[in-house]
């Protein structure tokens, strides 16, 4: 299944007068990619955590614990539920707290 999903990405932006300084943020940056896990959060329906494969060019720049990753390619990452109706319809209506994907 492939959803849009959010990462967190380091980013490097500059300030001051002559733009010379430079501060490290962490944003959300949305990634059309497979997920193998939905899990829903307990009071919440505008948010389902996944677990998603990360491609290579995105791995060095995700922000974040490292306690969050799976294996070297998966991380536990979020996904909003307006970004995928058509995709998470069936989820969302079945009432199941996590759902395993088998490709």
């Amino acid at each position: 299944m492939k959803l849009q999903i959010q990462i967190p990405v380091q980013v490097g932006e500059t300030y001051g007068r002559y733009k010379n300084r430079i501060f490290y943020s962490s944003k959300f940056v949305p990634l059309l990619t497979s997920v193998n896990v939905l899990r829903r959060h307990p009071g919440n329906d505008t948010t389902i955590e996944v677990e998603a494969f990360i491609p290579e060019q995105y791995r060095k720049h995700i922000d974040g614990a490292r306690d969050k990753w799976v294996t070297p390619e998966i991380r536990k990452c979020v996904c909003y539920y307006a970004d995928n109706r058509k995709t998470l319809r069936e989820f969302m209506e079945s009432g199941v707290p996590e759902l395993i994907i088998k490709d």
